[in-house]
């Protein structure tokens, strides 16, 4: 089995409410290696304008922790990247170059507050467009606006070439017959993975615990219900995307 892609991941340590430190990250590290990850980006939370992003000290973590994968051998590679919660500055922030996109390409992994309307995400997504990005819309499933009429995705998708990448914990997650949040977005999974409208799982894990990578799992449960190749595809053979 070829190893998966997590494009979305808080294991750059000090940096976020995800690794702490050091020892936390190369657990989590470990843990993605062991669940048949074999790159993972380190999107730490950026929020343009507001809270201030200390560059090196990111980058130096980086390059820690690729230093640590091949000094324990884990067939693992670090890239950069940031989730960046959209404020009024992002357009600024990406055409001065401030924004660390996902490795090498020209995409950029974007969220926003849960009660956003549609229109104010897909105005944003389209200033993120015009700067010369692509947008990939973080842990899509989390918007009311999106849950309520899942169809408008697909409006981000044709008018702005927007990605769509949902949580594997989402995905995964047991919900509540009880909780109408839990019943719309279940119904909002199931209309993007029926209608192949994902692009992407990824784990968004913050530690080893309650937040923790669980790629192999999705994987098999995705392949289970929709076939081994939109399966491979969601964890990690859509990358080329990127760079589309």
């Amino acid at each position: 089995m070829t190893r998966f892609i997590d494009i979305h991941q808080h294991s750059a340590f000090d940096m976020d409410d995800g690794a702490d430190d050091f020892e936390h990250s190369k657990r989590m590290l470990r843990a993605s290696a062991a669940d048949n990850v074999g790159c993972v980006f380190a999107t730490s939370h950026m929020t343009p304008g507001i809270t201030p992003f200390d560059y090196e000290k990111y980058y130096s973590a980086i390059n820690e922790m690729n230093a640590f994968c091949l000094s324990e051998n884990l067939p693992l590679t670090v890239c950069p990247g940031c989730e960046v919660l959209y404020t009024d500055m992002t357009r600024r922030f990406l055409e001065e170059q401030r924004i660390i996109p996902l490795g090498s390409s020209r995409s950029v992994l974007v969220e926003f507050g849960q009660d956003k309307s549609f229109d104010y995400i897909f105005d944003a997504l389209r200033r993120v467009a015009a700067a010369g990005y692509r947008p990939v819309l973080a842990h899509a499933e989390r918007y009311l606006c999106l849950l309520n009429k899942p169809e408008s995705v697909i409006e981000l998708k044709e008018e702005i070439r927007a990605l769509i990448q949902l949580n594997t914990g989402a995905v995964l997650r047991k919900r509540s017959l009880f909780s109408s949040w839990d019943r719309k977005e279940k119904r909002f999974i199931k209309f993007m993975l029926d209608n192949r409208i994902a692009d992407f799982v990824a784990t968004d894990a913050h530690n080893t615990s309650s937040r923790k990578t669980r790629m192999k799992e999705c994987y098999d449960f995705l392949s289970e219900q929709y076939g081994a190749e939109y399966s491979a595809l969601l964890t990690g053979g859509n990358i080329g995307l990127l760079s589309d």
